[in-house]
């Protein structure tokens, strides 16, 4: 456990600081300590990335690394997998995360499912990765923004816009606790690019 708290701190620090984004070698670096954590193998991981196998290879031995856009992504990806591993683990270390990469691992979740159907129950934030509530003062807040903004999208007919709105009050939330959004900037993008492929109609 002590090998997973270290390789998910360093996925934090890499998410929050703009310098760890554009290390490539802190990216080979990342790669494979976080597979080697979660005893994962390359094609465990090559589909999920939409990437070949051959290609998770080269970036394990540091002969090619994404686009640093990309490489946000995956180390979301791989720290979703450690909390998720962790589990109930992390709820006893709960000055372990920073208000940051709560909201950062939160927002990412919540917007990677898409626009909520007519008919969606709600999504409860705080289990939006498992052992994420912990008592950071985000979290409330955050839940209180994702029910404002369905309840308003249920009662004007409003889902159309729902992302936006909901990324919006999100990007408020981070404001007040001097956060930055930008960790979150790819997804959001990512997920109003699926929103409109969905909803294309064919003449």
């Amino acid at each position: 456990m002590e090998n997973l708290r270290k390789v998910l701190k360093k996925l934090e620090s890499a998410l929050i600081e703009e310098e760890g984004i554009a290390d490539e070698g802190l990216f080979t670096t990342l790669v494979n300590e976080s597979m080697e954590a979660l005893r994962l193998e390359d094609s465990d991981i090559a589909g999920k990335m939409s990437v070949s196998r051959s290609a998770i290879s080269r970036w394990r031995r540091g002969l090619d690394a994404p686009l640093p856009m990309m490489r946000k992504n995956i180390y979301r990806f791989f720290a979703k997998k450690i909390i998720e591993l962790w589990g109930i683990t992390l709820q006893k270390n709960k000055k372990f995360l920073t208000h940051q990469f709560v909201f950062d691992i939160i927002v990412t979740d919540i917007l990677e499912r898409g626009v909520p159907a007519g008919d969606d129950v709600g999504h409860d934030v705080r289990g939006s990765v498992s052992a994420l509530w912990v008592n950071d003062p985000i979290v409330p807040e955050l839940q209180k923004c994702y029910d404002d903004t369905l309840s308003e999208c249920r009662r004007f007919g409003r889902f159309l816009i729902w992302t936006t709105l909901f990324y919006t009050r999100a990007s408020k939330v981070a404001a007040k606790h001097k956060l930055s959004t930008r960790a979150t900037d790819l997804v959001y993008v990512d997920s109003l690019l699926g929103w409109a492929e969905s909803t294309k109609t064919t003449a």
